[in-house]
């Protein structure tokens, strides 16, 4: 699905033909603040009842600010510094309440034992400027002179019942472009979000905790419905929840024209977004095409990830940005497109601060994080993408059009490198691609350059090695590789590795050093107009040798999951007990035929990787897979799931037969690892 909008005729539109409406709060600029410290050791219950407390009174002009770490004291010092903004400090976070109780209505208490409910008492709160807090820290309420107007206690036994109230008794009083995904399924990740509720209880913003995992389906159709009401340009704010996968969470709202703001452990969001952005679009300066020379070598543009959340702008891209290496070479930045509106004065610091290796580009997928190919209007989000890149001096994009139902990596949409062309004209090129692959289609020539990402820095990636071993496997000359970093991955560790490079053959290069390159290899005949890397040969070995490094690990996956699903469905059901699905209403047979399927697609990667064949449309993959396996015991299970999942919506399973086919996947497993052994 592409919403149609490649059908639609007509030229593109000027920045000055979309109006943009306004879909953030304005609030009033600080004169003055109270910091408050706000400790990792305090419970999740005072440092909800803190962050509910500050956005309440920060709702017309913010006036607490809650120190959380080192980040947030250097932004307090920096908006003293460079907008006049005075501050003073208390040493509890207590002494706000006797500061400020006044003007508050009351208190909502929630059940400590039914952490929906806080998401509830957070939005009746909002809306009846009361505070939310847990039933062991409302006398310090009480004693500071605040009435009890509501109490949710015991009101709802489940998550369901919960927000179906909320639906329909506080939804329709809410922000109507603006809900939030605030999980509070305590430990699991990303419970942090309850430093977000500041921002959330000033703006009148509904909040629940849902899966958007198609497992899950009670919570995927109050998802659903939940996001039919919210108008459209507007976004979901948070993060997803413990329960589903990051994908399944920006599919679904972008399938509702709606757009992701990632932002888990951001403090003081309030008064971060009262700021004013300057008059004039900040600047950043780029490469000019005359002073880009090409040669015979390996260029190499490295780009931190996650530049899209929060926090990694809050964190100075987990304090990346102030490392005193930073500058030492070229970088390019993900960064989050409207914190011109949303964070300005955090996005003025970083202009300000900007070296000659820096460079900033828009992270996925534009103006903030969705997959554009399934909006209903992916046009419109694109001129939203131009008018904010025009305010803040961006000229590379990067775009993410993930679809995890039916695909691994990008999904191949025909003609959406002309709707970029077409609605981001200024760009000097558009790059793609969240996960690695040299196997992919690249768009070269006839306008900008829309590239996808060769290789990639992980978490625990070696990162020499994993550079060296790919520009090993390409022979072509000039050879550029887009590498995406993951954030986690400190400079130092960057430095190490790129000091090891010889520099006769390397030169590393920011990225509109390296799209520019490319348009001048293009031109020269150096390189291809679809591929970056026709020579195949080698770098099947490597996709090959990668994959034989995870085979073992999803070969017992899929048999732990074979041996669980001998359980009787009371057993099974006590196990879910132990897991962040114990609040659910998933159906355990939904539980195992799910991870049945993913379990197979996982299979039917790494088997096809291991024979140099790269993957990608799921449906292309099972093809292949029964054509070179299908003589493997129980291979037919593999297009079993497939098709289960292609009915997934229409057809339910019942629990024996969801056992059976985990079983039927395990023996393939285990015959189809002899198999690849013996070859």
């Amino acid at each position: 699905m592409f919403g149609g909008a490649l059908e639609r005729s007509g030229s593109a539109a000027s920045e000055e033909d979309h109006q943009l409406p306004p879909i953030f709060p304005s609030v009033a600029v600080p004169k003055s603040l109270i910091a408050a410290p706000i400790k990792d050791n305090m419970t999740w219950h005072e440092k909800t009842l803190f962050t509910c407390l500050q956005g309440l009174v920060n709702r017309d002009e913010p006036k607490i600010y809650l120190i959380g770490s080192g980040y947030d004291r250097d932004w307090l010092e920096y908006y003293r510094t460079r907008f006049s903004i005075t501050y003073e400090t208390t040493d509890s976070p207590y002494d706000l309440i006797r500061m400020f109780a006044q003007p508050l209505k009351g208190y909502v208490v929630y059940d400590s034992n039914m952490l929906d409910s806080a998401n509830v008492a957070t939005v009746f709160g909002s809306l009846e400027n009361a505070l939310p807090v847990s039933p062991d820290l409302a006398p310090r309420l009480k004693d500071a002179g605040l009435p009890e107007v509501e109490n949710f206690v015991g009101r709802w036994t489940n998550r369901y019942d919960a927000y179906k109230w909320a639906i329909d008794n506080l939804f329709p009083k809410c922000n109507d472009r603006i809900v939030a995904g605030a999980c509070v399924d305590i430990p699991y990740f990303p419970s942090q979000t309850c430093y977000l509720r500041d921002y959330l209880i000033a703006h009148r913003i509904f909040s629940f905790d849902l899966s958007c995992s198609l497992r899950d389906r009670k919570d995927y159709d109050m998802v659903d419905r939940i996001y039919d009401e919210v108008r459209s340009p507007g976004c979901v704010i948070g993060w997803h929840c413990a329960r589903d996968l990051e994908h399944e969470f920006v599919a679904l709202l972008a399938r509702h024209g709606l757009f992701a703001v990632c932002a888990t452990s951001t403090l003081n969001l309030s008064v971060h977004a009262a700021l004013r952005p300057p008059e004039r679009p900040f600047v950043q300066p780029h490469r000019n095409p005359r002073d880009v020379n090409l040669e015979k070598k390996v260029y190499v543009s490295f780009m931190t990830t996650d530049g899209d959340a929060t926090y990694n702008m809050i964190s100075f891209h987990v304090g990346g940005f102030k490392d005193e290496l930073r500058g030492s070479f070229a970088y390019t930045w993900g960064f989050l497109p409207l914190a011109y509106h949303l964070m300005p004065g955090v996005a003025q610091f970083y202009y300000e601060n900007l070296k000659d290796n820096d460079y900033l580009v828009a992270a996925p997928s534009g103006a903030s994080y969705t997959y554009p190919h399934l909006l209903p209007r992916p046009r419109d989000f694109l001129r939203t993408t131009r008018y904010y890149m025009n305010r803040m001096g961006l000229k590379v994009v990067h775009m993410t059009n993930w679809n995890d139902e039916h695909w691994w990596q990008e999904v191949d949409v025909p003609g959406f490198e002309k709707l970029l062309r077409q609605e981001l004209p200024d760009c000097i090129g558009y790059v793609r691609g969240m996960g690695e692959s040299a196997f992919e289609r690249q768009y070269i020539g006839g306008g900008p350059p829309y590239i996808c990402c060769g290789e990639g820095i992980h978490g625990g990636s070696d990162v020499y090695a994993t550079i060296t071993d790919f520009v090993n496997a390409n022979s072509i000359r000039p050879l550029f590789i887009f590498s995406l970093v993951n954030h986690t991955v400190s400079l130092k560790r960057m430095k190490e590795a790129i000091d090891r490079f010889p520099k006769e053959e390397y030169k590393l290069v920011r990225l509109d050093e390296l799209l520019l390159l490319i348009d001048k290899a293009y031109a020269q005949g150096l390189i291809p107009a679809d591929d970056l890397y026709p020579d195949k040969t080698e770098l099947k070995k490597l996709l090959a040798r990668e994959a034989q490094e995870q085979w073992t690990s999803i070969i017992n996956n899929i048999l732990e999951h074979s041996v669980r699903a001998r359980l009787g469905r009371e057993a099974f059901v006590t196990q879910l007990h132990e897991t962040a699905l114990s609040r659910s209403d998933t159906d355990p047979a939904d539980v195992i035929a799910y991870d049945a399927v993913w379990d197979s697609m996982k299979l039917v990667r790494l088997a096809l990787s291991i024979q140099g064949i790269c993957p990608n449309n799921k449906q292309t993959a099972v093809n292949d897979f029964m054509s070179l396996f299908g003589n493997v015991e129980r291979a037919r299970v593999v297009q079993d799931l497939w098709n289960l999942w292609l009915r997934w919506r229409k057809q339910r399973v019942s629990y024996e037969r969801a056992c059976a086919l985990a079983s039927q996947l395990g023996l393939c497993a285990t015959a189809l690892d002899k198999r690849l052994r013996t070859m």
